[in-house]
């Protein structure tokens, strides 16, 4: 089952660091409308770096901290347009290559620290079966476009867990950095068309950026809610600058109105700020991972920043703002970004090592994480920021910057040629051929039917009258080999149809629904015009407590919501097919593993005891939907069925290897020598089915 895997990041930068213009048009302001320095929005960035952190630690209240990306996007629209505002004054031209130089030293040096100590680590911690991916995915982040990869990524379902990565938080840095390279263009030609048409500055960038505002979040929106052609919940919407662009733009249409002449009155300001806070707040606390996000629901955090900002304009800060300004939230707000860089990898890290996911052990891994990125901010960070070699020379800037990103991608991709090596080394290559079966799961059913969506594959004797339908998502997919084997030697026909992510029993889903549905129908009509003599279910049960089956109005169901709702659907699937004459039979769903136990034991030993995971994990997340299928079979009393469940977890702690065989190649998926080990179970359920024999089969009594 497809999972949603959020994360943030603070901005990066000081106040008065943006620069850009062109032959701007002038700026009309007064002297008190200059730019100030902003303690509060240093507040206000420690304010969003405290919400990210503690969603990461999985503190208990910070289930949507994750919007604290939104904030920092705010934040970095308003300093940056406010700046480049300051520098089109009295007709200076935008220097766009200096803005983008003080980017670089700003930026480069700390990710590419934070890249190289990441690749260290992951040489010490991470097994040679990771080397290369993570590689892989620091050179995205070096490059700045891990955003654009990770929601590629997310988009297979077959991809390694995208929540497993250390580098999975620069996504939003690599959205940054490419607003920082169109946002100034915009200006600029703003600028020259105000001064083509005589307009004013400040005029052309609320219309010019409120329009980009207006499309930019209708299509956050529509991408979210899966409006019209797109898919609900789509990972574009997330990682993508074009569906985040309005939260830049909103802050700079801020930062070109006259808000000192708006909001004179103190009274104003402190209520607007005490509100905008309180809207970032309820974000932080009532959104989860389970909600669609961004869309509508990101105007939670982004107006409640735009009027945080907005009540500190004013000759002098008031109530919120003045609060926001003490020295405490100050100085984490300018460790800010180093912060960021470092918390996620070594929680990341820090689970791999200790075997373990914890808030305890994450957040000791984020305080980890604030010492060093103290240590950064004041030994290079700030040095290299106000290095006089760089700072006196533009070309001297991007050199370095080319070198240090230089550096940092050869130092990855000599990662990824060493992580080959070592992976044909025992005990690595068994370990590596394991997980590589997961792969061929991409195969999916292309093979037979005439349509593509109706495509079927055929198992056993063609000709046989004797026809078995094998329906599910990837944990039928799973068992395909051991009901090929089965029907070769039983001389009957197995017409397999499986889609990832779509249970075959009519549950509604959070994600990927649509699709689902119209899978199931083009499912049961080909069964149908087949004629099949029996049906034979394997599912996931990872829907439900993972948040993704869905109401009748469309939210979460809960725990006890999800089950009903999983048990309706399972009895009316089984019940339809039974009362059209068809026999019934079903594969148990399978123990999962909380962490993958083929990376543990890459990392710890192939015999490690300590991957082993605990009965309770390995059964107690699914234990109430076993609970509602077994009793759902027992009422129908003539359903066949196999489980493995008491085969892997006889007692506690659960078994990874069975005679000899791997049970998993990853956290729920089984390996093909465990499969085949259960061909004669799978030849006497088919059997039993086709000849009419509707025994049961004792669930718990295991192959």
């Amino acid at each position: 089952m497809k999972t949603k895997t959020r994360s943030t990041k603070p901005l990066s930068g000081g106040q008065g660091e943006t620069a850009l213009g062109g032959a701007a048009g002038r700026v009309e302001v007064s002297a008190s409308e200059h730019p100030r320095f902003r303690p509060d929005v240093d507040g206000l960035r420690a304010v969003a770096i405290l919400a990210v952190v503690g969603y990461h630690a999985g503190v208990p209240g910070f289930s949507g901290g994750f919007v604290g990306v939104d904030v920092f996007f705010v934040i970095s629209g308003f300093l940056i347009t406010r700046n480049l505002l300051r520098e089109a004054e009295g007709g200076h031209r935008v220097r766009l290559l200096a803005f983008w130089a003080r980017r670089i030293r700003r930026l480069v040096p700390a990710m590419a620290a934070m890249v190289l100590g990441t690749l260290a680590l992951s040489l010490v911690i991470l097994s040679p079966l990771e080397w290369a991916r993570i590689a892989k995915q620091g050179a995205w982040a070096a490059l700045y476009v891990s955003n654009i990869q990770f929601a590629r990524a997310s988009q297979d379902y077959f991809a390694p867990d995208l929540g497993a990565s250390p580098f999975l938080h620069t996504w939003s840095l690599g959205v940054e950095e490419q607003f920082y390279l169109l946002w100034p263009v915009l200006f600029v030609l703003a600028a020259l068309v105000a001064t083509w048409a005589g307009a004013s500055n400040r005029r052309l960038v609320v219309y010019g950026f409120g329009v980009v505002a207006v499309v930019s979040f209708g299509l956050s929106v529509v991408m979210t809610e899966g409006i019209a052609l797109t898919e609900a919940g789509s990972p574009w919407a997330f990682f993508s600058l074009p569906t985040r662009a309005w939260e830049f733009a909103v802050a700079g249409v801020l930062a070109a109105v006259a808000l000192p002449r708006l909001l004179g009155a103190r009274g104003p300001r402190m209520a607007l700020g005490v509100v905008g806070l309180a809207l970032i707040a309820a974000a932080t606390v009532w959104l989860s991972d389970a909600d669609l996000y961004p869309g509508w629901l990101a105007l939670l955090p982004v107006v409640g920043t735009v009027l945080v900002i907005a009540a500190g304009e004013g000759a002098a800060p008031v109530g919120l703002s003045r609060a926001l300004g003490v020295g405490p939230l100050q100085s984490l707000g300018r460790v800010s970004y180093s912060w960021y860089l470092w918390h996620w990898p070594l929680i990341i890290l820090a689970i791999a090592a200790f075997n373990e996911d914890s808030t305890f052990l994450r957040l000791g891994a984020c305080l980890v994480a604030l010492g060093v990125a103290a240590v950064v901010y004041v030994g290079l960070e700030t040095p290299l920021r106000f290095a006089r070699f760089l700072v006196g020379s533009k070309l001297a800037t991007y050199a370095f910057g080319g070198l240090v990103t230089a550096v940092t991608l050869a130092a990855a991709f000599s990662l990824v040629g060493w992580a080959g090596q070592k992976q044909q080394e025992d005990p690595w290559h068994e370990l590596r051929s394991l997980r590589e079966e997961f792969s061929d799961f991409r195969s999916e059913f292309q093979c037979g039917g005439p349509d593509a969506r109706r495509a079927y594959c055929i198992l056993g004797d063609e000709s046989s009258n004797d026809t078995v339908a094998f329906v599910g998502d990837s944990h039928a997919r799973q068992w395909v080999p051991a009901f090929d084997r089965a029907a070769a030697e039983l001389g009957a026909r197995v017409v397999v149809r499986w889609d990832s992510s779509c249970p075959a029993i009519d549950v509604p889903l959070t994600e990927n629904n649509t699709e689902c549905q119209a899978f199931r129908q083009e499912t049961e009509d080909v069964l149908h015009d087949l004629d099949v003599d029996a049906v034979v279910v394997s599912q996931s049960l990872k829907y439900g407590p993972g948040g993704g089956i869905a109401t009748e109005s469309g939210s979460v169901a809960n725990g006890d919501q999800a089950a009903r709702i999983w048990s309706d659907a399972y009895r009316e699937f089984l019940t339809h097919w039974r009362d059209n004459g068809v026999s019934v039979g079903a594969i148990v769903d399978n123990p999962i593993s909380p962490l993958d136990p083929v990376l543990c034991m890459a990392r710890h030993g192939v015999s490690a005891d300590r991957c082993r995971p605990s009965r309770d994990e390995a059964l107690g997340e699914n234990a109430p939907f076993w609970e509602v299928e077994q009793k759902v079979r027992d009422e129908l009393g003539s359903v066949l069925s196999i489980s493995t469940k008491d085969e892997i977890c006889p007692d506690d702690p659960c078994r990874l290897r069975v005679d000899g065989n791997y049970v998993f190649v990853d956290t729920h998926h089984l390996s093909q020598d465990f499969v085949l080990a259960h061909v004669t179970d799978v030849r006497r359920l088919l059997s039993e089915l086709v000849g009419g024999q509707a025994r049961f089969a004792d669930e718990e009594s295991g192959p």
